[in-house]
């Protein structure tokens, strides 16, 4: 989860901060290569949580996924339309970084 992370995050860097197409088109496959690899293992964890019954914890992220779809595109939306879209999309990375730090604490400490 970790690698993927940082995988996703340097796309999101590199689309917000490039004004070159294929420079960003590249950053773009970054971001959908990290995050290929995260998805299924928050699924997998979700359904072998100690305590929780495995529909249930599959649930809850779908849940937390779709949540976070439904107010992600408004808020990144806001932000962009006040501050650009370049902070919209470093706002994704702040949020993938704060995962990939839960994710490292609730691991390995």
């Amino acid at each position: 989860m970790l690698v993927g992370s940082g995988i996703a995050i340097a796309g999101l860097i590199t689309v917000a901060l490039s004004g070159v197409l294929w420079l960003t088109l590249i950053g773009f496959a970054l971001v959908g290569l990290g995050l290929s690899v995260i998805v299924p293992i928050i699924y997998a964890y979700s359904a072998v949580q100690q305590g929780v019954p495995a529909g249930v914890g599959i649930a809850a992220v779908s849940t937390a996924g779709i949540i976070a779809q439904l107010l992600g595109r408004p808020v990144i939306g806001a932000l962009g339309d006040q501050l650009g879209l370049e902070a919209g999309l470093l706002l994704i990375s702040v949020a993938l970084l704060l995962g990939a730090t839960l994710a490292y604490k609730a691991t390995w400490h």
